[in-house]
This record gives structure tokens, C-alpha cells and sequence, in this order.
């Protein structure tokens, strides 16, 4: 896009006020896009009434469509000669092209006057334009211009300490450089200079800062004018001026580069401005002129302490010349002036103007047009690959997204991309893409080296292509131990985490997220490609220093990078540590269950009951969880409380101690708190809720085989418990107001499939006996009562009973019983079979009379 300039006001365009092109127009030019310079006019006439352009000036101006890519400039042909901002007809200068505007603006100035004009010779720009600015001055070292302030008339004091007084003596030196308007000669503004600080020696000097100008050019017997103003802020100044001549125009004055003095003084204060006049010398005659101005002081006091200012304004230069521009000068000028336009894509069609200013103040002007001939530029190369980038690499069979950075076109067309890959030949995987990127899939071959290129295109030019070389690479493999992410360890126990990987990779360890830290822990890890393994030993007790806590869960992570690949694989454990009182190590305890607390209160009373139901882990024998629920009331305040069960290895068990087998448990488990002090010692109504498989390796369940133990200060306890109702699967249970909360051991045996779960001796269920009885007491009427009668008593006679003691809820009121006792089966005699047959045919010729009956109804 090119930038356009609106409203250029050029102030020293004069009012037309006469014609000095008589019977003159300039020719319309073509121009094809971006040909390079090219010269407006070749064939000009100029017949001013003069003849005369003295004191006058020449512009040449883009008028319409100006934008920061059209320039102009004069060039050398014949008599005319061009020299950095210097026009000279053979060897006389005639004019001076303007330091502001020089053509690379679309503007270009040529005065005809002696007095020229120098770049922001003034400051009148409110700033350092065109200056380069030095405020770190090392100081002066002795060079061939240096002079001693003692050779100053003015000095009468030193030399003090100060043995060199060509080198400084710089200590703590400061310097500024600033355009001000304080203290000006002419205008609004003027330059100022600034040291101040301290000297290594007494009656020593220190110089700085520097600035020099941008360059000009100027014949020998030029003459030069300079304003300055000199006055010491702390102590004497010791200044310098220079005009030299830049051989290699990079603006720093070398020590084999010529130069001509303009002043050098020692004092307090000039008195205010000095003017100095100067004629250019031969020595630095012709281009690339430039000022040069140092600032500097002498401690004159002898206090080491420094400060002084110089202040810069009013510089002028008057070219010393005996010709003058007539009409064949002015025609010759404007015919060597060239165009050029580095647009890519720029307006077709653009107005330039010609204005003449006379010796009498007459000024006129003419225009003509450039037609510009637009090209379709080659669009840019597109920017670097950005995936993969040079040196890393590619999965071997792996899907990659190929991108890279987009293309712009000089025009403003659309643009498609060309994708190509080399693993041996080239092939063109991507054609067209509307975007600079794409989806690939990695050959699986054994190439170890791959490329892409890619290039833009308009539909007619392509682009310059962009290619990227990467590794190919099997992607990596890896092993960890322990192989199970849920792990459970009692305290104090350590667990190592190990990793292997099939490539050369960095390893970086994490607990909870955060890297691996302190001490209680050994670890091998590394940040660069360098080892294919790594590990984490830590102990549960020192490195999370915790030995008290009731148990937590931690998450250990390990990154395994590979910079090459840019790959970046985490692998992660929960670590799960219990303080646990029971198991003797992590290995014995096969899972853990934190219940979720619900809280009711009533006044100052709270009932607390605790879920444990979990039915996504199993203990070492395939069970689930056994306790369903814990409940206790208490008066005291109950926010806060934890409970954990932890699912124990029956193996655990030592048999000789507690005086029953590992093979008549069910289950074992270990129910605590937090705050074990509430629970155990300020609550009462403790009960459990567990539940027991009613099928179990082929055996029934035997109901009166149920109980709960529970291991109390070394001894066990019996609970007989209540049966609460059969789910299908499971007997539920319940055992009231136990002593407290510690290891329980669920009891529990099987028989074989020919016993019921809950079977009496006459091999019907005694709850479906039960229902069949209850509904024929309700249904019956007196006729039928004898035989109901009979059948009840049969079945009282045949079936036990399971004493069922109503209970509420924990806390409501005082149960009746703690237990339920379940009547032990009769043993099976010859009588016990003939009762059986009896008492099964009695119940069946009621189900008869109950079913003819409805019928009946």
C-alpha cells in the first residue's frame, strides 16, 4: 500500500505575479511500474522577461496522488554539474538544493541565492534533527587539535596535579544535549551543551558532549558564520568549533580526516554571543562538510568540581559565486530531472508541477502528468516454517501440521500456496491452499531426513520458495512402573516411580504440579536429550512431612521431552498415604474410602451419618466394600469430622491372636475418624450398616454364620447383627451402639447351593413363607380360619424366626434390643424329613384354596 501526502504547504511559494514561460508547456511522460529513474522533460524552453533567476529558485513538486514512494532529483549532464546538495553550471556554483527538500520527499527545492540553507542549522525544528549526538565523550586524548588551557591568556591558575593537559582527567562526568529557548540569537531556538561533575586531578579538564551535523557542501572561499555562547556553571568552560571533511560520510570524525578550527576559548563567560566568521578552506573544500562542536571545561578553582555550558545558534553559509542562472541554465536543469516510483502498486496517474521564481519576485509555474503502466509483481516468499522449524523433527508415520508464516502480495492479489515434501524425491502433497497451513501424514519408511518448500503464487507468478530440513524419528515408547496410577502406601513408607523411554529424552519430576523440591526424596532427572530413563524415590513420611496427618492423596507426574521432536509426554500417579493403625504396610491395605457426611441437628443434638458405599474398587478377593454406612449422635460440635475406611488383606490377620480364622472373614476393615476423641469418646448410638454377597465361589450365604467383630485395646468383640432386608444380591445388616470405631472383621459362611440364604428346615425361604402367610391371614375368612390356623401353626412349628426388635433412628429414643438373634437351624433327622414333606404339601394346598378363591371372587 502506498502512503499518500495531503496538503503539502511549501511557505516559500510566492503569489504568480508575471509569466516567465513564454509560449512553453512541458510534455506528459509515460512511466512503466517501478522502471527506475526517468527524466520528466527532455525538451524544455524558458523565456523569462528577465533572464534573470538570481536570488530566485526552482521547485518541482508531485502535485496529485504524492505518496512517500515518488522521488525526484537533479543529475549531472554537460555544463551542469551536481555535487551532495551543490549545482554548479561548469565550475561556478549557481544554487543550492534545499536540505528539507531534496527530491526524496516528492519535493525538490534548488535555491539560487549566496545565502544557503543548512540542515536545522537554526534548531528551529524544536530539536536535534539532523544532529548526531554524543553526551558520552570519553574526552580528549591528546589529539593533534587539542590545545592546553594553560596557553589560554585568560588562565593564570594550575597546573595543579594536572601533569597532561592535552588528555582529560575524567571522574564522575556528566553530559546533556537539549534544543532550548531560553537563551537563543535568532529565532525561536538554540542548542545547549551541558557538562558538570568532577576531575581526577586539580586544575583538570573534561570535554563532552560532541554533536556534528548532517553534511553539506561548500567551495573553498565560501564564507561560514557561527553563534555561540559560552559561561561556566560550577567552574571555567574550555570549547571547541570544527568544520571537517567526512572522506567516508559515516558522521565520525577520524584522525586522518581533514578539519579546519573555528574557535577554541577558555573562560567564565563570553559576555554573550559570538559571532565567527570563517572561509572555507582548501582542505575541506567540496561535499560532505560537516560541524563539529565539543563542549568542555577547566577546573580553574582547583576544586575538582566542573560545570560549564555552550550554547550553539545562527549558523550560516554564504557561497562565493560570479555566476548567475539565466533562461539555458534554468531549461538545462529542468531537463535533467528524474522520477522515480517504487510503488508496487501505485496510481496510474500523477500531476507534477514546475515553478520558476525570477530576480524581480516574479513567479509562475506549469504542469504536466505521468502516466504509470502497473505490472503484476512476483509475490513475497512466505515467511519461515514455523512447525517443523530447522533442527527439529518429525514422527515417523505421525500426522503433522505443516505451518509456516504467510505470503503478502506487492499487488494486493490473493494468494495460494504450493506445498512440497522430499524424503528422496520431491512430491507435491499441497496444491492451491487457501492457507498457510496443512494436515500431512509422516511416511512410515526408514528415511531419516525429510523437507518441505513451499511457495506462493497469484495464479500467474510464483513466489521465491522457503524450504525447512528436519529429522525423521520413530516416535518414543515408554514404560512405567509402578504400571497400576492408583497407589496407596501407609506413612513413612517410600515408593519409587520409574520411567523408561525408547528415545533420548529430558525428564522433569512433579508433585501436585509443582517441580519436585527439598530433600526426602532421591531423583534422576535431566532438562537436555541425555538419558532414556528416570526415577523418583520418595518417602511418604520426610519429603511430605506430614507423619500426623489422617491421609491424603498426592499427585506424582513425570514430563519426558524431547527438544527435537517438540514433544512433550506426562505421565502421572495418584499417591494415595494413610497413617494407617492397622495395616502393616501399604500392600496389606487393598483400598480406602473417604464417606461423604451428611449432618442433621436438632437443637443441641447431631445426628452424623456417613456413606461408604463404592462400587468402583474391589479388595484381593474381588469384594466391594462391606460397610454401607456409619452413624453416631453426639452433642458436641461434629463439623470437621473425616472418616476413612480402609479395606485390609484378610491376610493381615495374626489367627493364634485373635482366635478365629482368616478363612471365616468376610471382610476386614478398619474404620476411623479424624477426630477420634468425638467419635469414639463423646458420641453414643454408634452403628453400622454393612451388607454381605448372598452368593459367594458357589455357597449360599448362612445367615446365623454373621457377624461383626471388632478388635478393642487387643481383644475382639462379637456383635450379632440385624437383618434389615435382602437386596437380590446382597443381605444388608445392621449392628447398633458399638463400643467404638477401630478394625472390624465382617464374618461370614457359605454352605452349599442346596441351602438357602435364608432357608429354613422345610427348604422354603422364610420371608416368602412369611408374605404367602400374611396374605392368607388377611384374605381368609372364618370359614377358612382353622385351616390359616393350621398352616401357621405348621409353619410355626417348622421354620425359625428371625426376632426382628423395631428400631428407629439413631438417637430418637432407646432401641428395645442391641441385637437381633437369629435361631440356629435344627439338625437333620429322619423326622425332620417327613416334616418337611408335610409342611411343603399343607402350604401348597393353601396356595390352592387362596388362588379358587380369587377365582371364585
Amino acid at each position: 500500500m502506498c502512503i499518500v501526502f495531503v496538503g503539502i504547504i511549501l511557505s516559500s511559494f510566492f503569489v504568480v505575479t508575471a509569466t516567465p514561460w513564454v509560449d512553453s508547456t512541458l510534455s506528459n511522460t509515460s512511466y512503466v511500474e517501478q522502471q527506475g529513474w526517468k527524466k520528466l522533460d527532455t525538451n524544455v524552453t524558458v523565456s523569462s522577461t528577465t533572464d534573470d533567476f538570481s536570488n530566485g529558485y526552482l521547485i518541482v513538486n508531485i502535485t496529485d496522488n504524492l505518496t512517500s514512494y515518488d522521488a525526484l532529483r537533479v543529475v549531472s549532464n554537460g555544463s551542469l554539474n551536481v555535487t551532495g546538495d551543490a549545482v554548479y553550471w561548469e565550475s561556478d556554483r549557481i544554487g543550492t538544493i534545499d536540505s528539507t527538500y531534496d527530491g526524496s520527499n516528492g519535493i525538490l527545492r534548488i535555491d539560487f541565492t549566496s545565502a544557503v540553507s543548512l540542515p536545522n542549522s537554526g534548531f528551529e525544528t524544536g530539536d536535534t534533527t539532523g544532529w548526531i549526538i554524543n553526551n558520552s565523550y570519553p574526552g580528549v586524548n591528546g589529539q593533534a587539535w587539542v590545545e592546553s588551557p594553560f596557553d589560554d591568556p585568560d588562565v593564570v591558575t594550575g597546573p595543579g596535579t594536572n601533569d597532561d593537559p592535552l588528555v582529560d582527567d575524567h571522574s564522575s562526568v556528566s553530559q546533556t544535549t537539549a534544543v532550548q529557548s531560553s537563551l537563543v540569537y535568532a529565532g525561536s531556538y538554540a542548542l545547549k551543551l551541558t557538562i558538570g561533575g568532577t576531575v581526577s586531578k586539580t586544575f583538570g579538564t573534561a570535554h563532552g558532549p560532541m554533536v556534528t551535523s548532517s553534511t553539506f557542501s561548500a567551495d573553498e572561499g565560501d564564507n561560514l558564520s557561527v553563534r555561540w555562547y559560552a559561561l561556566d556553571g560550577g567552574d571555567w568552560y574550555d570549547v571547541y568549533g570544527f568544520v571537517y571533511k567526512d572522506a567516508d560520510n559515516d558522521g565520525i570524525w577520524d584522525s586522518s580526516e581533514e578539519y579546519q578550527k573555528l574557535f577554541h576559548d577558555v573562560g567564565s563567560d563570553t559576555g554573550g554571543w559570538i559571532t565567527t566568521n570563517a572561509t572555507i578552506a582548501s582542505n575541506v573544500a567540496g561535499s560532505n562538510i560537516r560541524f563539529l562542536f565539543l563542549n568542555g571545561n577547566y577546573d580553574n578553582t582547583g576544586g575538582q568540581g566542573i560545570g560549564s555550558s555552550l550554547y550553539i545558534d545562527g549558523i550560516v553559509l554564504n557561497i562565493n559565486t560570479t555566476s548567475y542562472v539565466n533562461n539555458t541554465i534554468a531549461e538545462n536543469i529542468i531537463e535533467n530531472i528524474e522520477f522515480s516510483n517504487s510503488c508496487d502498486a501505485p496510481n496510474i496517474l500523477k500531476t507534477y508541477n514546475v515553478t520558476l521564481k525570477e530576480s524581480n519576485n516574479d513567479v509562475d509555474s506549469s504542469s504536466a502528468t505521468i502516466l504509470i503502466t502497473p505490472v503484476n509483481d512476483v509475490p513475497g516468499a512466505p515467511g519461515n516454517f514455523t512447525n517443523p522449524s530447522t533442527g527439529h523433527s518429525l514422527e515417523r508415520g505421525g500426522v503433522v501440521n505443516i505451518t509456516w508464516e504467510e505470503a503478502t502480495d506487492p499487488d494486493g492479489d490473493y494468494l495460494n500456496y504450493d506445498l512440497w515434501f522430499y524424503n528422496g524425491t520431491w512430491t507435491q502433497i499441497g496444491n492451491m491452499l487457501s492457507s498457510a497451513s496443512m494436515l500431512f501424514t509422516m511416511p512410515s519408511d526408514n528415511v531419516t531426513e525429510g523437507k518441505f518448500k513451499v511457495y506462493a503464487n497469484d495464479t500467474l507468478l510464483n513466489s521465491s520458495e522457503i524450504n525447512v530440513t528436519f529429522g525423521i524419528l520413530d516416535a518414543p515408547e515408554f514404560t512405567y512402573s509402578p504400571e497400576d496410577q492408583e497407589q496407596l502406601s501407609k506413612c513413612g513408607e517410600e515408593l519409587n516411580f520409574t520411567i523408561e523411554s525408547t528415545l533420548m529424552s529430558g525428564f522433569q519430576w512433579f508433585v501436585d504440579g509443582s517441580p519436585i523440591s527439598g530433600s526426602g526424596y532421591t531423583v534422576v532427572q535431566n532438562s537436555n536429550d541425555s538419558a532414556t530413563s528416570s526415577y523418583c524415590l520418595i518417602n511418604s513420611s520426610e519429603y511430605i512431612n506430614d507423619a500426623d496427618f489422617f491421609m491424603g492423596t498426592y499427585n506424582i507426574s513425570v514430563v519426558a521431552s524431547n527438544s527435537s521432536l517438540l514433544r512433550n509426554d506426562t505421565y502421572s500417579w495418584d499417591w494415595t498415604i494413610t497413617n494407617s493403625s492397622t495395616a502393616s504396610s501399604g500392600d496389606d491395605i487393598s483400598f480406602i474410602i473417604n464417606g461423604s457426611v451428611n449432618v442433621t441437628s436438632s437443637g443441641n443434638e447431631s445426628y452424623v451419618k456417613i456413606n461408604t458405599t463404592d462400587s468402583n474398587n474391589t479388595d484381593d478377593n474381588g469384594l466391594l466394600c462391606g460397610i454401607v454406612s456409619v452413624e453416631f449422635n453426639t452433642t458436641n460440635n461434629p463439623s470437621g469430622v473425616i472418616l476413612k475406611v480402609e479395606v485390609i488383606n484378610k491376610t493381615s490377620i495374626n489367627e493364634s491372636e485373635a482366635g478365629f480364622s482368616q478363612d471365616s472373614v468376610y471382610q476386614y476393615v478398619d474404620i476411623s475418624f479424624n477426630n477420634i476423641t468425638l467419635v469414639n469418646n463423646q458420641s453414643y448410638s454408634r452403628n453400622i450398616q454393612f451388607k454381605v454377597l448372598n452368593e459367594l465361589n458357589g455357597g449360599n450365604l448362612i445367615i446365623n454364620t454373621v457377624a461383626l467383630k471388632h478388635l478393642k485395646t487387643g481383644t475382639w468383640e462379637t456383635y450379632t447383627p440385624t437383618l434389615l432386608y435382602d437386596d437380590g444380591n446382597y443381605s444388608h445388616f445392621m449392628v447398633y451402639n458399638v463400643t467404638g470405631f477401630s478394625p472390624f472383621a465382617v464374618m461370614a459362611s457359605y454352605g452349599s447351593t442346596t441351602t438357602s440364604t435364608t432357608s429354613s428346615s422345610d427348604g422354603l425361604p422364610y420371608y416368602l413363607k412369611k408374605q404367602i402367610l400374611d396374605k392368607a391371614a388377611q384374605e381368609t375368612t372364618e370359614e377358612v380360619s382353622q385351616e390359616s390356623a393350621i398352616a401357621e401353626d405348621a409353619a410355626d412349628s417348622e421354620v425359625p424366626t428371625v426376632v426382628e426388635n423395631e428400631q428407629v433412628n439413631a438417637g430418637s429414643h432407646e432401641v428395645a434390643s442391641t441385637t437381633s438373634e437369629i435361631i440356629d437351624n435344627e439338625d437333620s433327622s429322619g423326622s425332620n424329613g417327613t416334616i418337611l414333606v408335610a409342611g411343603t404339601f399343607i402350604l401348597f394346598l393353601l396356595l390352592l384354596f387362596i388362588l379358587k378363591r380369587r377365582s371364585n371372587e
